[in-house]
């Protein structure tokens, strides 16, 4: 019997991220769906159902925490674990995010590729 790719839902707007980051994750044996803004997301959340969602916070259309909120709202998608992937250093971000039900909230350049795939890894078990 064949093992389980985890599939994850990449939502990131940085076109070098969204390329490194989809190809790393292919590369590390997952499956990897990829949107550049909120909405997209939000429809392939609902129609792909992803293990877990790696989520930039600094997308382009709506108040940067919103799509987590618009998660939330689907009982099929609202368990799906998000991981915050960012920038953005700040406590408040963090805080807020967690708040609003992120499963992490990772800042790029305090992780290694590694941890962020150790986290997906982790989120996903966690959830079985």
């Amino acid at each position: 019997m064949a093992i389980k790719k985890p599939r994850v839902l990449l939502l990131e707007d940085d076109p070098y991220f969204f390329e490194l980051y989809g190809n790393r994750l292919r590369g590390g044996n997952f499956e990897v769906f990829s949107e550049a803004d909120e909405d997209e997301g939000l429809k392939k959340a609902l129609a792909e159902k992803p293990d877990v969602i790696i989520l930039d916070i600094s997308l382009p259309k709506e108040d940067d925490f919103s799509f987590i909120a618009n998660l939330k709202k689907y009982p099929e998608v609202s368990s799906i674990p998000v991981i915050i992937l960012t920038d953005l250093e700040d406590e408040d971000s963090r805080k807020r995010g967690l708040a609003l039900g992120a499963r992490d909230y990772l800042v790029r350049n305090e992780v290694s590729f590694a941890d962020i795939m150790e986290g997906i890894r982790k989120a996903n078990e966690d959830k079985k």
